[in-house]
């Protein structure tokens, strides 16, 4: 047994789980102007509204008018939210069991998920979740993060991908997808300021990424 796996995988894993930043029970919400540039093969455009969360993890998109826009923009306040909204280890996995698989490197352990969602596994290294993978409905996800930003409250990953597969097939789904996030701490709270999408089809990077 090496030394990383002196503890039982559900202990490796709440550790990781409960040094990610998350907002505390009291967090206020935050209103912000954002701007978003589609990549350049989109079109030489911008789009410039108002995003909110509130207290209550409600969110909203005012001042774009194609929907289809506003809906991208949603769907990066929503992924914004559902990361830092705070659960207590046992609320989100009260119900899992844990196991060590094949670790993929000397210093990453696997952790395999029994129970409920049996399907997840996560690596994990030096406290934090460095690879997620999720099997939802048809498809699965695996997100990889190279670089975290420790706050000294937490980590939150500041450069990660993102693939999708087919549950049938096994082929992805879609581009791959790099993300670079840069935070910065307004008032008691990180907030994300920026977040750069760049997409990959066969080998090939997008010449320019979603600039929100």
């Amino acid at each position: 047994m090496t030394t990383l796996q002196q503890a039982t995988a559900q202990e490796l894993f709440k550790e990781a789980f409960e040094n990610r930043y998350t907002w505390d029970k009291d967090f206020p919400g935050y209103r912000a102007e954002i701007t978003y540039f589609p990549k350049e093969d989109e079109g030489d455009v911008s789009f410039s509204g108002i995003v909110s969360i509130d207290r209550n993890m409600k969110i909203d998109v005012v001042s774009i008018e194609e929907e289809a826009i506003r809906q991208t923009v949603r769907e990066q306040m929503w992924e914004i939210m559902v990361h830092r909204v705070r659960h207590s280890f046992d609320e989100e996995h009260g119900a899992h069991t844990f196991a060590y698989g094949e670790p993929p490197a000397p210093d990453v352990v696997e952790v395999l998920v029994g129970g409920p969602s049996a399907t997840d596994r996560y690596w994990v290294k030096d406290k934090h979740i460095q690879m997620v993978h999720r099997h939802f409905t048809n498809r699965a996800v695996r997100i990889l993060v190279q670089e975290f930003d420790d706050t000294g409250e937490g980590y939150l990953p500041m450069h990660y991908t993102a693939e999708y597969h087919s549950l049938e097939s096994g082929e992805r789904l879609g581009a791959k997808l790099t993300y670079e996030d840069r935070h910065q701490k307004l008032g008691c709270y990180w907030l994300l300021v920026e977040r750069r999408i760049w997409e990959e089809q066969g080998g090939e990077k997008s010449s320019s990424p979603h600039l929100f």
